[in-house]
């Protein structure tokens, strides 16, 4: 049989005292690790990520060397462009999308029948009836 030994707790926990505030948490009084009402991360996240900055910010310098002084962004699109006018469906397809947005997709099922109409219908036929359904019967029964 192995002998029990005591358990630490990993490495980073111990670094970032992650087991001191836990174990604070489970003290007498405190009642919930995280408080209610109060946001856990207050700040929120940010509107933009670092990776698309960097885009925007590249984009918007001007291309080194270029003669017409054009920036990145628009040095793709001129590239986009001449590949569109050369035959590239996949650069017309990304300029009409970029352009003119991107068309709505539709989808058609066919005639499928509504299930409400189709409960309405039923009713309206049982209600057509002289006679009461034996269901009727029975419930008027163990109402009198």
């Amino acid at each position: 049989m192995s002998k029990s030994r005591k358990r630490t707790p990993p490495a980073n926990s111990r670094k970032t005292g992650a087991r001191e505030r836990a174990l604070a948490n489970l003290q007498k009084g405190v009642r919930y690790r995280f408080v209610p009402g109060v946001s856990g991360n207050p700040s929120g996240r940010p509107a933009t990520a670092i990776f698309s900055k960097a885009c925007r910010e590249k984009l918007a310098q001007i291309v080194p060397g270029d003669p017409l002084k054009r920036t990145h962004a628009q040095y793709f699109c001129d590239l986009l462009a001449h590949q569109a006018l050369h035959g590239d469906r996949g650069a017309i397809v990304e300029i009409a999308d970029r352009a003119e947005g991107r068309p709505r997709v539709s989808v058609d099922f066919g005639e499928r029948p509504d299930p409400l109409t189709d409960l309405l219908k039923a009713v309206e036929k049982m209600s057509e009836r002289d006679e009461p359904l034996p269901e009727d019967k029975r419930i008027r029964e163990s109402i009198q």
